[in-house]
């Protein structure tokens, strides 16, 4: 039954794993279930575990498979574009998540500040715990046609504007995903200057 699991969600109706989840929750206290009641958190508070954002493979349904197999990580969902969130008729498609899902960072991908923080604002109200820039992506279509992701770590000052934009347009805390360094650009001073600029 377990391998049944690992089925694609054509296979499997998008609904099986939420049931899979929610009859596994009901097994637990109501402590356990909680999210606040999660173990294995690091120095900095945040759970040791994170489930990566990877697109086309944190969606929900995903989600809900991994927060089956544990309650003590942090899931993160699929990089999400600024303009798109800002421009959608709904984003429902892009945000919706369980509430078993806590703690849940969304990812946000762009480099225009002002859609930054609106895009954050639409994030927040939806109950997210934290939202993540995304800096460290290197495919063509990401960091080459849309100029985000690990192309941003080349301008430390644009970044330093759009985590700025996210943080004063909501209350949940920022992070930024990024890479030891980019193409040739790899020395740990080029890194230590993008973190010292953006921090």
């Amino acid at each position: 039954k377990f391998f049944t699991w690992l089925r694609p969600p054509a296979v499997r109706p998008p609904h099986f794993l939420l049931k899979v989840a929610v009859m596994e929750a009901k097994d637990h206290d109501a402590a356990t279930a909680d999210s606040t009641a999660l173990t294995g958190v690091g120095a900095c508070g945040r759970p040791v575990v994170q489930i990566a954002p990877m697109l086309d493979v944190t969606y929900k349904d995903f989600r809900q498979f991994m927060r089956c197999l544990s309650r003590r990580t942090q899931l993160w969902t699929e990089m999400c574009v600024d303009n798109c969130l800002v421009h959608a008729a709904t984003v429902d498609g892009f945000l919706d998540f369980a509430p078993n899902e806590h703690p849940i960072v969304c990812q946000l991908g762009g480099s225009n500040p002002e859609y930054l923080g609106r895009a954050a604002r639409i994030v927040a109200s939806w109950g997210y715990d934290e939202i993540n820039l995304n800096c460290g992506c290197p495919s063509d279509r990401v960091a080459g046609k849309g100029e985000f992701g690990a192309s941003l770590m080349r301008k430390p000052e644009l970044v330093r504007e759009c985590v700025r934009s996210i943080a004063d347009s909501c209350t949940l805390p920022v992070s930024v995903k990024c890479r030891l360094g980019v193409d040739d650009d790899e020395s740990p001073e080029f890194t230590a200057n993008f973190v010292r600029t953006v921090a």
